[in-house]
């Protein structure tokens, strides 16, 4: 399964990349799933990806976002929505793998953290982090991270680590999600995109490659 993953993210990389470049005066968001990646990895390398006994065939959830000025919060993988995903099962999330692409146009420290929540309520959502990418760039650059899990990848519920309170972020809380405007809830991905210095927009590219049970 992982020498399919690579070759999907060098493809969605390369593509994505492209186009925040392209978007890159427009302050807005695109927001793709990509429902099948049997297709792609049959389009790759000629392989039928139903014959693969390593594990579950991945979902890939991805976002662009082109010129972002402040700290922003979304849900990247809403585990009850299986009309515009591609998972079916809506118990809880497997990480394969996940992708960061951030480039800045000038000097700027900028964050990408990934949580699974574990608890929400009117004062805030609890969860934990279990992926993460930092930027600390003395002028324009670039910076990517690449990383997959092993076997049959992580139970998300199973990551051992301290609960971050998250209080700007209730059941109320409006987000942006692949599927258009959320609200969070347990067991969902979300991404916080946050801004600790500089001046500069980011434009950045941020892919999870997951499966449900």
């Amino acid at each position: 399964m992982k020498k399919h993953i690579n070759k999907i993210a060098m493809l969605i990389t390369g593509l994505l990349v492209v186009l925040a470049m392209v978007s890159a005066d427009a302050a807005d968001v695109t927001f793709t799933s990509i429902k099948n990646t049997t297709a792609l990895i049959r389009d790759l390398d000629g392989v039928d990806a139903r014959v693969i006994s390593e594990g579950p065939i991945p979902s890939l959830a991805v976002l662009i976002d082109a010129g972002i000025t402040a700290s922003v919060n979304r849900v990247i993988v809403d585990l009850s929505d299986t009309t515009n995903y591609s998972h079916t099962a809506t118990n809880e999330i497997f990480m394969v793998g996940y992708d960061f692409d951030m480039s800045l146009l000038a000097a700027g420290n900028w964050s990408y953290t990934y949580y699974i929540v574990t608890a929400i309520d009117g004062s805030g959502v609890m969860a934990k982090a279990f992926a993460a990418s930092f930027t600390n760039l003395a002028g324009a650059g670039n910076q990517k991270k690449y990383a997959e899990t092993p076997g049959a990848g992580i139970k998300l519920s199973n990551v051992v680590t301290a609960d971050v309170a998250i209080a700007a972020i209730t059941l109320s809380t409006d987000l942006a999600s692949p599927s258009g405007t959320v609200n969070a809830a347990v067991g969902d991905v979300i991404l916080v995109i946050t801004e600790s210095g500089g001046t500069t927009s980011l434009i950045g590219f941020a892919g999870i490659y997951y499966y449900t049970q």
